[in-house]
């Protein structure tokens, strides 16, 4: 996914695994020259997500999760998280 500031003016990448974020917002900002945030969240875990969005406050959220893993928990955290506008986006 192309995402250009004039597409987003904010974008925060999380998971289980900072370094991992770090390093793949470091490779964005040297070769793109836009400055990612990122978080360290397990997304299995509700609560987590809730907090990450309701801290974030996004305006889209993207998993990216391999398909064999489960998003209902994401999906509940988006929901229970008061995003205006919540809606389950159909991929398949």
């Amino acid at each position: 996914m192309r995402a250009g500031k004039r597409d987003f003016s904010e974008i925060l990448l999380a998971s289980r695994t900072l370094e991992r974020c770090n390093k793949i917002a470091k490779d964005v900002a040297e070769l793109a020259g836009r400055t990612i945030q990122t978080a360290e969240v397990d997304a299995d875990d509700v609560e987590q997500m809730r907090n990450l969005i309701r801290k974030f406050r996004p305006d889209l959220v993207i998993n990216v999760a391999l398909p064999y893993q489960d998003s209902r928990s994401w999906m509940r955290a988006c929901r229970t998280s008061q995003l205006l506008g919540y809606r389950k986006l159909r991929t398949t």
